[in-house]
């Protein structure tokens, strides 16, 4: 990458990996965007996301980039934006924004929707270290055929600093933290599976 990044997100599409936002060492998220081609070895700059982000959740539908949520600043700066970007034409388009604003959750492509489980920071606690607090037990699914938003079934608690990942059969979402900020560990494998 042309700089040095966290809590950047990526996506594969044909055969090249897609990197998004992310931040710095400067407190604030950036609108980064970059695609590497592993034939080449070689970095190559793309359209910069519509708004600066980081924390945020990606997953590809039909060839396109959906990148959901994040935050623009702490962990209650979350946003509830959904911008869809087309690797064809290089360029961004807006769907409906999530109904909940969440970071740090899990995004993935899962029969036929694009779920996003839990998240940071529902609501900070001021005696925590780390800026612990509340993390979110929403699971919401976007249906890219009528561009809404369902509101599934809740997680069986907050957690928050998760990936999740489908076989086809279930979205699985292993690990993360029960509580924002890092606390509160788990190794728990959460399984979701719509009938």
């Amino acid at each position: 990458m042309s700089t040095a990044l966290g809590a950047v997100a990526v996506a594969t599409v044909d055969g090249k990996i897609h990197a998004f936002g992310g931040r710095p060492r400067d407190p604030l998220p950036v609108d980064f965007h970059e695609a590497y081609d592993p034939a080449t070895n070689q970095w190559s700059k793309k359209a910069p996301m519509p708004k600066p982000r980081d924390h945020h959740g990606v997953a590809v539908i039909d060839g396109k980039i959906h990148v959901v949520g994040g935050r623009t600043g702490g962990q209650t700066d979350n946003i509830p934006d959904h911008d869809v970007y087309d690797p064809a034409t290089d360029q961004w388009t807006k769907a409906a924004p999530m109904p909940t604003a969440r970071s740090g959750g899990a995004a993935v492509y899962y029969h036929g929707l694009l779920l996003y489980l839990g998240g940071e920071c529902r609501k900070r606690d001021p005696n925590a270290k780390f800026g612990g607090g509340e993390a979110f037990d929403e699971n919401e699914a976007y249906d890219p055929k009528s561009n809404t938003w369902l509101t599934l079934a809740k997680l069986p608690g907050g957690r928050q600093a998760i990936g999740a990942a489908t076989d086809g059969s279930a979205a699985y979402v292993p690990g993360g933290t029960l509580r924002c900020g890092g606390l509160s560990l788990t190794d728990q494998m959460l399984v979701f599976q719509l009938k």
